[in-house]
Order: structure tokens, then sequence, then C-alpha cells
């Protein structure tokens, strides 16, 4: 009859083998190559935007009726898009500066030519498109990497088949070396799962917060 050491080997090897893939997934979530570039580009369209609000506001002071009424005007949209709407989170800005931009070309040409703000909304305009191009990589990256959603299913069942494979050794021959790795194994699977699960739920919370490119 094989020693309970030969008996739990393969168990062993498989839940390392689904613990490291999990671990190399929650390590590629955590690394993907396009989060501080996504960054960068977010704090540029939030230079984009203040300079556009502020030329706006700006030129509410010019002593050109014309200009400053066509201002006060553009004032009044940018208000209702969101005064500060820069520190909003990714997809809300994204979506807010999209509205801006459409409602601002589609109903207000004439008051953005009277003031020559036509380049700074073009300039904003870009800066967003940037910023959803880099956006739409970073999620065809994490598409492309193992899920912690993939990786953590198969762990867990590995641990659970450690552990059920060690009670029945430990029913045919009870020794405190046995209850003793059993006790170690429920206290390291319950915390384990509940880290991965939790780890999931980050990603998955972190991936409502994306940018819809369409």
């Amino acid at each position: 009859m094989p020693e309970p050491h030969e008996v739990l080997t393969p168990f062993v090897a498989k839940a390392k083998k689904h613990f490291n893939a999990f671990s190399n997934a929650f390590e590629v979530n955590h690394k993907n190559p396009y989060t501080p570039l996504k960054a960068q580009k977010d704090s540029e369209r939030d230079e984009a935007f203040v300079a556009f609000r502020n030329f706006v506001e700006a030129c509410s002071h010019r002593r050109n009726p014309e200009v400053a009424q066509a201002a006060v005007k553009i004032m009044g949209i940018i208000n209702r898009y969101g005064w500060t709407l820069w520190r909003s989170g990714y997809k809300t800005e994204t979506a807010k500066i999209d509205n801006l931009v459409a409602d601002l070309e589609a109903n207000h040409i004439e008051e953005l030519s009277v003031m020559g703000a036509r380049d700074w909304l073009d300039e904003l305009e870009a800066a967003n498109a940037d910023f959803k191009e880099v956006a739409m990589k970073s999620i065809l990256q994490a598409e492309d990497d193992p899920t912690l959603t993939e990786t953590r299913v198969p762990l867990e069942s590995a641990l659970r088949s450690l552990l059920s494979i060690t009670e029945l050794l430990n029913e045919s021959e009870q020794t405190a070396e046995m209850k003793e790795l059993i006790e170690s194994l429920n206290e390291a699977i319950t915390p384990a799962m509940a880290t991965a699960r939790a780890a999931q739920t980050r990603q998955q919370n972190q991936a409502s917060n994306n940018i819809n490119p369409n």
C-alpha cells in the first residue's frame, strides 16, 4: 500500500499548478501595459477640456459684445455637461465629452466661429479620441490574458480535491500529522478562496468602469 505522502503528491502538484496559473493571472491583471498610458491620455484630455473651457470663459469678458454673448451661450452648454466633468471617472468623462462635442458641432458652430474656439474644441475632441484608442487596446490586452475567473475555479477544485483525499487518508490511517495537515488545509483554503473571489470582484468592477469605445 502506498504511503500517504505518495498518494498526496499528484494532488499537491495539481493544486500547485493551478495556484501558479491563478497567481500569473492576478499579476497580469495588475500589470496591464496600457494602464499608465491610459492615465497619461486621460490627463491630456483633462488639460484639453480645461483649456477649452477657460478660453470660452475668457471670451465672455471680451469687450466685443458679439464674442462675449457667444461665449456666455457656450458656457451654458458646458455647464449642462459639467463644468468640472474632467474630474469624473473614465467612462463618464468620455461620454460627457463626446456629447458636449456633438452638441456644439451640431448646434453652435456659429458661436464657436465668432469666438475663434474651433481649434480648442478640435484639440479636446482629438484628446478624447486618443484616450478611447488606448482604452480599447487595454481592453483587448486584458481579453488575451487569462482571467481570474478562468483560473480561480480550477484552483478551488484542486484545493478541495486535495482536502478530500487527505480526509480519506486520515480515515484509514489516523495520525496526528494527518489531522494537523487537514486543519492546515482548511485554514488555508477558506481565506485563499475569499481573497481570490475578492480579486475577481475588483477586476469586474474595474472592467465596468472601462470606456465603451463605441
